[in-house]
């Protein structure tokens, strides 16, 4: 989207946030001097959040009521072209907010986050680093619940906890890149600054922060060399730095030690005062210990099942090679989408008979 061209007009006092024209949108994102990718990105947000303001009846109040994280002030500061935050980020809270409620209109409440035996021994597990300050390693198969109890966690506490993702090496500069998401995960707005700028400021975040949750930590397997070193650096000298917070390092179907210790071998990386500040357990979840009330508690969601299906299920929770909440989800989603297009009634024979597709489908790859 190229704001070059918009119509640079006053918004009128006292307009209602239902009432602002596309127009006087781009003209707001003009104002701020978004470009590209970015205006797109921030105007599609916001042309929705005015559209379901007229559908509601809403004010820019009850809109920032709605969600969470963003203020009245935010909301008509932005829509005015004078918000001095992070537009992007706040964008981002908009489109999540929106498909929330998406969700929730169409799965009910099928999409709340539920705590599971499994997701109970990792809430328990980031609690004891909150409070220990060491370096915690979890690693096991995808689609096991890390993310999502981690992701939980990080927005119940989010006054002291802080969560980033490793993105692939699609550039020069990985760490760079991560640098930035640890500044956007610490509330900065990172537009047009410079990286040490950025440390900087980041610095200054972390004396209030008691945990840091890193996720795809397996991500760096791909990374150059010499961005692995400087992240690995700067996990040890600013992140954990000497004790000052914890630290869970997530990482999926590869192990944090063997994954060092290859670094180490290829680089001559010394892995060793990193290590000396780990926990003495790496700690790993296996599909085949999910427990049979962690897929009652998911498939409750939907619907009560009878006791011969949920064993059905759970059996092929904890097969090997193919379990996992993932799976137990995809079919329980693609039950309640028949229940939902043909209008019948969700029961133990259409998720079994759901469930015969997926393992035929499995067998036949």
């Amino acid at each position: 989207m190229n704001n070059d061209n918009a119509i640079p007009f006053k918004i009128p006092r006292g307009l209602e946030l239902a009432e602002r024209t596309d127009a006087m949108i781009a003209a707001a994102i003009n104002k701020a001097g978004l470009k590209d990718e970015k205006a797109e990105y921030c105007a599609s947000a916001m042309y929705q959040i005015r559209d379901l303001a007229a559908q509601e009846g809403w004010g820019a109040k009850r809109i920032a009521d709605a969600i969470k994280g963003v203020s009245a002030s935010t909301v008509s500061t932005m829509y005015n072209g004078t918000y001095p935050g992070n537009w992007v980020k706040t964008c981002q809270r908009f489109n999540n907010f929106l498909a929330a409620r998406e969700a929730a209109r169409v799965y009910g409440r099928m999409d709340a986050f539920v705590q599971t035996r499994i997701g109970q021994g990792l809430w328990r597990l980031l609690e004891r680093t909150k409070y220990n300050h060491r370096i915690q390693l979890l690693e096991s198969p995808e689609q096991l619940g890390k993310t999502r109890v981690s992701s939980e966690y990080a927005r119940q506490e989010d006054s002291r906890t802080i969560k980033v993702t490793c993105q692939d090496s699609g550039t020069s500069s990985p760490f760079s890149l991560f640098l930035r998401d640890l500044a956007e995960a610490c509330g900065l707005s990172t537009d047009h600054a410079k990286i040490l700028d950025i440390s900087f400021r980041i610095r200054n975040i972390l004396d209030n922060i008691d945990l840091i949750i890193i996720d795809e930590f397996h991500k760096l397997d791909d990374w150059p060399d010499k961005a692995v070193k400087a992240f690995l650096d700067y996990l040890r000298t600013e992140l954990h730095a000497d004790g000052a917070r914890g630290i869970v390092l997530i990482s999926t179907n590869r192990a944090i030690h063997t994954q060092l210790s290859a670094f180490s071998r290829r680089s001559g990386y010394n892995t060793g005062q990193l290590l000396g500040r780990c926990c003495n357990d790496a700690r790993s979840i296996d599909p085949a210990d999910i427990p049979i009330e962690d897929v009652a508690a998911l498939v409750n969601r939907y619907y009560a099942p009878g006791k011969r299906t949920l064993n059905k299920l759970h059996q092929a929770v904890i097969e090997p090679g193919i379990g996992h909440f993932g799976f137990l989800l995809d079919i329980l989603d693609q039950a309640w989408a028949e229940h939902k297009l043909n209008e019948q009634p969700m029961t133990d024979t259409l998720v079994e008979e759901c469930l015969k597709d997926s393992l035929e489908s499995i067998k036949n790859r």
